[in-house]
């Protein structure tokens, strides 16, 4: 916990085995401990090239956590994802948390559904989306303004 004074998760950071069902997983065992003034950031979200975007390492590899984001997008409309393009590959900005929710995860044929997603589906619906800001502080920090741990918040 940092100095907001809730219990709980104000700053979570999800970056590790790249794989988008990893990440899915990860995200549900924080969110456990989020509440209203919470967020979670997520790593490798927005890969500049398709190389980058497989589940097969790579030198420059970022994984497929973008279909961890697209899950995110799709099946939970309460909260809020924004995503910057901070180099190389891009982070995932999730806030809207709710106080003692705890969603359920998602089942195996829906973890299998977005497991199947094309850097097409990337492409059209992530790269170019309205959903992506700069990656300077003033483009972030609206993103993070309910936080109470931001400065002047």
């Amino acid at each position: 916990m940092l100095s907001s004074g809730v219990a709980g998760v104000d700053l979570a950071f999800i970056d590790g085995q790249h794989l988008f069902d990893y990440a899915l997983r990860d995200f549900y065992n924080v969110e456990r401990y989020c509440h209203p003034g919470s967020a979670v950031l997520m790593h490798d979200c927005l890969p500049r090239d398709e190389a980058r975007a497989t589940r097969q390492p790579s030198r420059k590899w970022a994984g497929d956590t973008w279909k961890a984001v697209h899950f995110l997008i799709e099946e939970r409309p309460d909260l809020r994802v924004r995503l910057s393009n901070v180099r190389p590959t891009g982070l995932a900005i999730i806030t809207g948390f709710r106080a003692g929710a705890s969603p359920d995860e998602p089942s195996s044929s829906k973890i299998a559904a977005y497991g199947a997603l094309t850097w097409d589906t990337y492409l059209q619906e992530m790269a170019g989306s309205t959903r992506v800001v700069g990656s300077s502080w003033e483009a972030i920090e609206p993103v993070l303004s309910h936080a109470r741990w931001v400065a002047g918040a």
